[in-house]
């Protein structure tokens, strides 16, 4: 167990990795937020659905070469024992991360017909895919300098480029969208790329690496591991990403376009604004676990259990916030015309408690290094997600995806929990789950009473739960 003193201090180093990446975010989103607000402006609901589509299709197939071999280089080089086989990870990844992003940018052109086919029903927007081909080749060299960054623990470097990035995107963007419209969209999409690709390559590592005198056995070992490593957590987050662009494209087909709007409104909501929380943590938390892995299981526990019992208090305070307030969130983040996302937004709430356990828990398979196992579980996981969210839109409309994303993490978590507790001996204790408990129940009445009360009602118990959390960290 870890005493009062040492909760403390792993409390201050996951706060101020919050505060760091968490304000670095905050303003990117901020520039994402208005940018969509545009969009829905000048555009409408139409728009909003084709911009999140593209990009689906951009995260999509950039997972091919992205996630995958840019969480393996950080745990590669976080990891690394010395000097010298950091930097032989650095040139490895860099290397192997401009190939696979060449790759997937020349295979979306090659496919830009098929997979305009699957999302229109025709072949009209080929052109638009072939486009995104050149982002998903940017994305890539962008991602594993920021990888880079991370391994080295250079965090607020990679602050640094995110922000000065994501205002010089917005600032191109404006006029793009001012002058084109809904012709805009894919001009947007790739400005934004070439913008943070300039951000992050400013801010890059500049450490001269120098590999003359390696050994070709060493990098070829280096570069498999990686390689294998990378290719199970790219298989995994393809998944996910297939799910996401199935499930649209689904939408699109049985709703139209304005219905698919409304869905990307929720799941922006849901999964990219909440998540901050989640990518901001993961910055420092992942590279810490994979050292604390190499020392042992009981010292990874201590802060896995930790990492739990910060983020309940973290997001079930802001789901609890953002289930109150939705309907004035979303007028204010898009308009008026996409209030039927709220139904989803406020029910997905329930998701976003067992989502923290799940994330925190899960972590410790990546860290490890099981590829198969936690790729295992992802398409599980993907496959479970379709059938619920197919299942849940059929049959109650926008809130019904709310009740599949809360099912489905519910589930997801149970079996991260039974895999890492057989693996590595993981235990959940009494007071870890206590407080899960608590945030689970106060985010049902939350959302209840949002539903079926009034927002005041709903309202006036976030707050509460908001000043429990406060002082759940500080003890």
């Amino acid at each position: 167990m870890i005493n009062r003193q040492g909760s403390s201090q792993l409390s201050a180093i996951v706060l101020k990795a919050l505060g760091v990446f968490g304000t670095s975010e905050g303003l990117a989103m901020l520039c994402g937020v208005v940018r969509t607000k545009l969009v829905a402006l000048w555009i409408g609901a139409s728009g909003v659905g084709l911009f999140g589509l593209f990009n689906s299709v951009v995260e999509m197939l950039g997972a091919l070469t992205q996630t995958g071999i840019r969480n393996s280089a950080v745990r590669q080089i976080a990891s690394g024992t010395d000097d010298v086989r950091k930097q032989m990870s650095i040139f490895v990844a860099r290397r192997l991360c401009v190939m696979l992003g060449i790759g997937t940018g020349v295979l979306c052109a090659a496919l830009s017909r098929v997979l305009s086919d699957i999302s229109f029903g025709n072949s009209d927007y080929w052109w638009a895919f072939c486009w995104l081909g050149v982002s998903i080749i940017i994305n890539s060299v962008t991602a594993i300098e920021s990888g880079v960054l991370q391994g080295l623990h250079r965090l607020s470097a990679i602050a640094r480029a995110s922000v000065s990035g994501s205002i010089l995107a917005l600032g191109v963007s404006v006029p793009i969208l001012y002058f084109l419209r809904i012709d805009g969209i894919v001009p947007v999409i790739l400005a934004y790329s070439v913008c943070i690709f300039c951000s992050y390559w400013w801010h890059r590592s500049k450490e001269k690496v120098n590999i003359g005198n390696a050994d070709k056995k060493e990098l070829t070992a280096i570069r498999n591991n990686m390689l294998r490593f990378g290719i199970y957590l790219t298989a995994s987050s393809f998944v996910v990403w297939c799910v996401n662009y199935l499930l649209m494209s689904y939408i699109n087909h049985q709703g139209g376009e304005t219905e698919m709007g409304y869905f990307q409104c929720g799941y922006t909501l849901i999964i990219k604004y909440m998540g901050v929380a989640f990518s901001a943590i993961g910055m420092e938390f992942f590279p810490r676990l994979s050292q604390a892995l190499g020392r042992g299981f009981t010292r990874a526990n201590v802060f896995v259990n930790h990492e739990i019992y910060v983020m309940l208090s973290i997001v079930s305070a802001a789901g609890c916030l953002l289930a109150a307030f939705a309907p004035w969130v979303v007028t204010l983040l898009y308009s008026a015309d996409f209030m039927p996302a709220v139904p989803y937004v406020v029910v997905a709430m329930l998701g976003c408690v067992w989502r923290c356990v799940s994330w925190c828990m899960g972590y410790m398979i990546v860290a490890k290094g099981e590829g198969g196992i936690y790729m295992a579980l992802e398409v599980c996981s993907g496959l479970i997600c379709l059938a619920l969210s197919i299942g849940g839109y059929w049959l109650m409309g926008m809130q019904g995806l709310g009740w599949a994303f809360a099912l489905w993490y519910l589930v997801y978590a149970i079996a991260v929990y039974i895999t890492v507790h057989k693996r590595y001996g993981y235990r959940m204790p009494k007071a870890t789950a206590e407080w899960m408990i608590v945030c689970m129940a106060v985010t049902a009445g939350v959302v209840w009473l949002s539903m079926s009360v009034s927002m005041w009602c709903a309202a006036v118990v976030s707050v509460g739960m908001c000043a429990l959390s406060v002082r759940m960290l500080r003890r």
